[in-house]
């Protein structure tokens, strides 16, 4: 019963471990474009900091001395161009501010277009470009090219880096970029290229900037800026790790959190990472994997000069999933013969917290800044867009709730969500094909939602049991968009959802062949029901529910009893409070004001005697 996709084909995968998922033929999809953020994004990376590299060949900061750039388009009849100078204002506006603040450097503007777009004024195709004077680059058969930059990724925008060995005549495109989540976070680092020059006298490299669509609504693209360009003579000894990722099980998916039960059976995590070889001379690549008194390597890849390959760490000698509670760092780093030149790069750590009750694939860890994005459907519209994860069960275990998280959308874009509902689902796997277990969870958006997670409880608790596969996911309800939050990667095949009732996958990334954006939906195996076994001591019921002013609380006493009510927003900030006070046995029913509050989602916690209830309730 395994699930095996076919979205790492792409790699080169060593017999021991295939990694290389078989499912059935996925139908993989990219989501739907988003529009444009209306609030300032927020920069990542940190600071910009240099590479420190081998020896300068040359470099070029844009200033007045500096041989002069030339702006222009690969195509005529294409909108835009680039411009140096002051770092434009309305890019950091939407963008952040450049670390060199207004100092001279390049610039494509593309938000521009997109702020100022209409029928009369619309957004055209763009392939624009800003190419370098003449570069003798004799002194090395490979160099590399280092800029610091800043950039905000939109839906349809390619950044490239052109060279020519040729004096122009003829480029090579090498896309930059390419692995940044669009319309999230503006990117602010260091970009290292290493390209081979073939010691030639007249090289030229360029910036290219290119839009593949010219809709008003989902063109253009924020913008990029770059500074500080440099060409460096090539490393002979270096290496650099892409990517490592994790899976474990039969199943061989990723995970980030487990529930204790789950990890204490789950057995060993197998590791994978994708390498280059960044320098001139092949080497030898080991992946050595570590963690506490956990040592172990993988077998070594000979990798040739400027070569993409896999390494891989097999079950056998994986790490042991840890069966109490607590947070595992396992570092991945590459291990050559030789001694390399550079290897800040060389490095990455996975982390795996074991939980209580808490299923999870996803990086959200509880701040907005976490989530990287959203899923508002599939990109043909077809059928009631649902996306979620796979969880393979290592124990019999029952589902209290599905968690999913809101993506963390602009206060200006909020109010066409509030009120919407998203569905949890849960379906069982087997064959390739999905059978769905229970739709019933489901959770409301307030305006506390974007940005954080909201639970979608179960009053009766749904059994899911070992060795057996089940795909949860966040839908929308009957129709009704909600942006479901995206938040870090995981391996392909890991992430999938319907579309027009078809099973389909999310395409992978440009850069990351193997990864794919991950949704924020998770099981919850607490127990929610011994709430309802208290409130039917008392036949407690809110109604309505939802409500439009006020609610209101009945309950039948059998004895005297002091009774408060407290309602809080999903933040637990109190809203609305009646007071304790003594009821006599027998029915009441007490009003619960809400004339003031907003549209959304509150607690009702009911305290009757040392008994504590709480119910959900929806205002409308």
């Amino acid at each position: 019963m395994k699930k095996r996709f076919t979205l790492l084909s792409v790699l080169t995968i060593a017999s021991s471990l295939s990694f290389a998922q078989n499912f059935p033929t996925l139908n993989t999809m990219k989501m739907n474009p988003s529009k444009i953020a209306l609030n300032t994004a927020t920069e990542t990376n940190g600071t910009i900091t240099p590479k420190a590299g081998g020896d300068l060949i040359w470099e070029n900061n844009f200033a007045t001395t500096d041989p002069a750039w030339t702006m222009g388009n690969v195509a005529p009849g294409v909108q835009g161009a680039w411009q140096t100078g002051a770092y434009p204002t309305d890019m950091t506006d939407y963008m952040g501010a450049f670390p060199n603040g207004i100092a001279p450097m390049g610039t494509f503007n593309g938000v521009q277009y997109l702020l100022t777009a209409s029928a009369a004024n619309p957004v055209g195709l763009q392939n624009a470009y800003l190419e370098s004077a003449t570069i003798d680059l004799s002194a090395a058969a490979m160099v590399t090219v280092s800029w610091d930059q800043i950039y905000r990724r939109f839906n349809h925008d390619v950044t490239y880096v052109d060279v020519s060995t040729n004096n122009g005549t003829t480029w090579t495109s090498y896309q930059v970029n390419g692995s940044v989540t669009p319309n999230a976070s503006a990117v602010k680092n260091t970009v290292n290229l290493n390209i081979p020059t073939a010691s030639s006298t007249t090289c030229k490299i360029r910036f290219r900037w290119e839009s593949l669509t010219a809709d008003n609504d989902y063109g253009s693209g924020y913008g990029w800026a770059i500074d500080n360009v440099k060409i460096t003579e090539g490393y002979l000894n270096n290496v650099g790790l892409l990517n490592l990722y994790s899976v474990v099980g039969s199943q061989e998916l990723t995970y980030t959190r487990m529930p204790v039960a789950q990890a204490a059976v789950a057995g060993n995590i197998s590791f994978g990472a994708r390498v280059k070889n960044t320098g001139i001379n092949a080497q030898d690549i080991v992946l050595k994997m570590t963690s506490g008194a956990y040592d172990q390597s993988s077998a070594a890849v000979n990798v040739t000069s400027l070569m993409v390959d896999t390494l891989e760490v097999v079950p056998a000698n994986g790490f042991p999933v840890p069966s109490t509670i607590g947070t595992s760092t396992i570092t991945g780093t590459l291990i050559t013969g030789n001694t390399l030149a550079f290897t800040s790069d060389d490095a990455a750590s996975l982390k795996l917290d074991v939980t209580n009750n808490i299923y999870a694939a996803d990086s959200y860890d509880g701040t907005p800044a976490s989530l990287s994005g959203s899923f508002t459907g599939w990109q043909n519209g077809v059928g009631d867009a649902e996306i979620g994860t796979y969880f393979e069960m290592f124990a019999d275990a029952s589902i209290g709730a599905i968690q999913i998280g809101i993506a963390n959308v602009s206060t200006a874009n909020q109010g066409q969500y509030i009120g919407k509902t998203v569905r949890g689902k849960i379906y069982e796997v087997e064959g390739g094909v999905a059978t769905l277990l229970d739709a019933s969870y489901e959770a409301t958006v307030s305006a506390s939602s974007f940005g954080n997670i909201v639970n979608a409880y179960m009053i009766n608790q749904l059994p899911l049991e070992a060795g057996k596969l089940y795909l949860v996911t966040a839908a929308f309800s009957e129709g009704a968009e909600v942006p479901i939050a995206m938040a870090g990667t995981t391996i392909g095949g890991s992430v999938a959802g319907f579309n027009g009732g078809t099973i389909t996958g999310l395409r992978a990334s440009d850069e990351a062949a193997n990864l794919v954006r991950c949704p924020v939906v998770r099981l919850d195996f607490t127990n929610y029901t011994g709430v309802e076994a208290i409130a039917a001591q008392y036949d407690l019921n809110v109604y309505p529910n939802p409500f439009s002013a006020n609610t209101e609380v009945a309950f039948e006493l059998k004895n005297d009893a002091n009774v408060s009510i407290n309602v809080t927003d999903i933040t637990g900030r109190t809203v609305a409070t009646v007071d304790s006070q003594m009821y006599t046995s027998g029915a009441h029913k007490v009003s619960v004001n809400g004339t003031n509050l907003t549209a959304g989602v509150y607690n009702c916690t009911i305290t009757i005697g040392n008994n504590v209830i709480t119910k959900r309730i929806v205002k409308k």
